[in-house]
């Protein structure tokens, strides 16, 4: 019995520590440094991908009328391909924008929120091997 325990830490212990890259665990620190003085997090996204996976992950935020927010994404310099994150409104499945990230970039975009509801914030990327992204969603304080 003792045998099947310390085999079945061992295993969970490999795959997390295969899953958990130590360059990608300082990336959200570095794009947290990115978002700005004049911002504040409200949110916080990640996504990784192995061989064969074409879409990373997603996540879902309420985001309210006339607030203005930065997303801050950052793709680590051991992906393999450009990052491409999609903001919709999940309402009516509107796209809002678009943008690529490229290995080791991090880059900020703006949206002026006209409409207060769920969005949803998806990370893709097309090339094949590992990658790894962090997008922080904050509120611009005017």
């Amino acid at each position: 019995m003792k045998k099947i325990i310390i085999l079945i830490v061992f295993i969970t212990g490999s795959i997390l520590s295969h899953a958990q890259n130590p360059m990608d665990e300082r990336l959200y620190d570095e794009v947290k440094l990115k978002i700005g003085d004049d911002a504040t997090e409200i949110s916080a996204c990640s996504g990784s991908k192995t061989e064969n996976q074409s879409h990373t992950g997603s996540c879902s935020v309420t985001l309210n009328k006339d607030v203005l927010y930065r997303f801050t994404c950052g793709n680590s310099k051991k992906s393999s391909g450009i990052l491409k994150e999609k903001l919709t409104f999940k309402e009516n499945n509107q796209l809002i924008k678009v943008v690529k990230v490229k290995v080791g970039e991090i880059l900020s975009f703006e949206f002026l929120c006209t409409k207060t509801g769920n969005y949803s914030l998806q990370s893709y990327y097309d090339d094949l091997g590992y990658c790894y992204n962090v997008t922080i969603i904050s509120k611009v304080n005017q």
